[in-house]
């Protein structure tokens, strides 16, 4: 063996890139229909958790053989490869592996092509987070380290604190604090590394200009990673003060300061826009509300309800009609309520409803009433705006905070299930909702008993997944269930086309839609940000009554028509 034989065997065998090489084969038109694997590196092996011996001299669709555009995408590029004589790389969801894959093909002749594969499910995932979480409709929007160092910050900053956001992004927090407040704040960045959030935390930033204004934030650690919102709150502050100079003089001028001193209280403690208590309220009453709790063990539930996709509202009306879809949603929201429950505005589209005496059955079903009033009741410039709802009971001594943690938790779940939705704020709770058990009505059949089968089998394995317990039972019917819905959507599709269906690509996409939705949620169940909870509003809303029970029954007539036209024609 030469130098340079040895050194290149050396390179396959060392890379810690998978590394295959693949032989084209081609159909009657000279495509590439599908490909012979010559050899895989252990790198590769490791990649795609398969011996070589499973692999070299066997054809891809073979050792692979789920149809899916991800499959057909990858064979559609050695094709691309070979015809071009040029590198070609894609990203694309390994689904036989559950990774994302940065691969670059080039041809080594006309008939064998050479495959660099990478993992970058982390970038991909890391991207996604950084990208949905600066996109979403708070005011001051930042990423940091555990060290207190600016990531990345949205425009926002500039706006507020006239920086841009090149002099902001790599500097530490701390640069920036009012000599004051510099020991609370490191005190409060050291809450962060020990993996607890903060709800509430104030301190004074230095503005270009040189003064200082008040920020109040929201910070939740998550990994490596701090995500962070602020709100300008230098004008209630200011009012507070005002407040706090008008009280000192009510002892000599009590007549004619009780209604100035009413309206500084109703500015600090309501929200201008709305007329809702505001956060430094539920400041004032909390403590009284959760004592009394206690003291006469009285159950008391917390609503956490945030308006879904708020900020198209706003890109696409305005923000005048953004703030009378805020006004809109107190009235629909006030119908529901008692004169004990408290409604609260958190902050641009976050609302708190505290409901004492209520258990969180009452709980969810005032929260349920309330997304319903919203769903059903569109504003009349913006239409629709419906909202996703945490709910919490709290445990007798709990503390606010983990309380409103739980709420919050359940709120994001909410959102992550996909939107306008009530979610409980425990496993349990969630687990007894989904107890279901479907059963096959005759309205269903479609005509095709090849469909019908397989529509069986989906209610089947969702049923199966909603009632189950345990990660290892989960893990094995997740999969299953997605071999399913793939294999399903595939067959379907190939049927809907092959009869020249008028509404085939479009009943594809909805498909591909539902695929997607349900890769991110089985990741983001993977990362253990969500619990198996999350996958009932996806199987029960999406999957089954919005696409299988309302869109599937668009084609059943078609199709009845179509194979009746079929029968008739074929010979006795």
């Amino acid at each position: 063996m030469s130098t340079s034989s040895h050194y290149h065997r050396t390179l396959f065998e060392k890379s810690p890139n998978a590394i295959a090489y693949h032989r084209l084969l081609r159909n009657d038109t000279g495509a590439v229909c599908d490909s012979l694997l010559l050899h895989v590196n252990p790198a590769l092996e490791v990649l795609f958790q398969r011996a070589a011996s499973e692999l070299v001299g066997r054809r891809f669709l073979e050792v692979y053989p789920h149809y899916s555009e991800r499959t057909q995408r990858f064979i559609s590029s050695l094709d691309e490869a070979s015809r071009s004589q040029t590198e070609i790389t894609l990203n694309f969801h390994a689904h036989f592996i559950g990774k994302w894959l940065r691969t670059a093909l080039f041809a080594l002749d006309a008939d064998t092509v050479a495959s660099i594969s990478t993992d970058i499910t982390q970038e991909v995932m890391q991207e996604m987070e950084f990208t949905g979480f600066l996109q979403s409709n708070l005011d001051m929007l930042a990423v940091g380290d555990k060290n207190g160092r600016f990531i990345r910050v949205n425009q926002e900053f500039e706006n507020i604190l006239g920086y841009s956001t090149d002099e902001l992004e790599g500097k530490l927090v701390t640069d920036f604090i009012h000599p004051d407040d510099l020991e609370a704040t490191l005190a409060a960045l050291s809450t962060l590394k020990e993996e607890i959030p903060l709800n509430q935390f104030i301190n004074r930033y230095r503005c270009k200009t040189g003064e200082y204004k008040y920020l109040e934030w929201r910070a939740h650690p998550i990994g490596k990673y701090i995500y962070a919102s602020a709100r300008d709150t230098s004008e209630r502050r200011r009012l507070e003060k005002e407040l706090q100079a008008v009280n000192a003089k009510l002892s000599e001028q009590t007549a004619l300061l009780t209604t100035q001193n009413h309206r500084l209280q109703l500015q600090a403690t309501t929200d201008e826009l709305t007329g809702l208590y505001n956060r430094y309220f539920l400041d004032q009453v909390l403590d009284e509300l959760l004592d009394r709790a206690d003291r006469y063990n009285e159950t008391i539930s917390l609503v956490i309800f945030d308006l879904d996709r708020f900020k198209k509202v706003n890109d696409t009306w305005g923000h005048p009609v953004g703030d009378e879809v805020l006004k809109y949603t107190t009235k629909l929201a006030k119908k529901h309520l008692r004169r004990a429950d408290i409604l609260i505005r958190l902050g641009g589209e976050e609302f708190a409803l505290l409901m004492p005496q209520t258990n969180l059955n009452g709980a969810i079903q005032v929260a349920e009433k309330l997304r319903k009033e919203l769903e059903s009741h569109p504003h009349d410039v913006a239409g629709c705006t419906t909202a996703s709802f945490g709910v919490a009971e709290r445990l007798r001594a709990e503390s606010f905070k983990r309380w409103y943690k739980r709420a919050d938790q359940a709120m994001y779940i909410a959102k992550e299930s996909g939107r306008n939705r009530v979610m409980p704020s425990s496993v349990e709770d969630a687990h007894s909702l989904t107890n279901v058990d479907w059963h096959w009505q005759e309205a269903w059949n479609s005509g095709s008993q090849e469909i019908d089968k397989q529509h069986r089998k989906l209610l089947e394995l969702a049923t199966r997944l909603l009632n189950q317990r345990g990660s290892i039972e989960t893990e094995k019917n997740l999969e299953e269930l997605t071999e399913h819905i793939d294999f399903h959507f595939s067959s379907e599709g190939r049927l809907l086309t092959k009869l020249h269906y008028e509404g085939a690509t479009e009943h594809a996409q909805l498909h591909q839609k539902l695929l997607a939705k349900f890769d991110q949620l089985i990741q983001t169940y993977r990362d253990g940000a969500i619990c198996t909870s999350a996958f009932f509003s996806f199987i029960i809303d999406d999957l089954i009554m919005d696409h299988m029970l309302k869109e599937d029954v668009k084609f059943f007539s078609f199709l009845r028509q179509k194979l009746a036209e079929s029968d008739s024609h074929s010979p006795s």
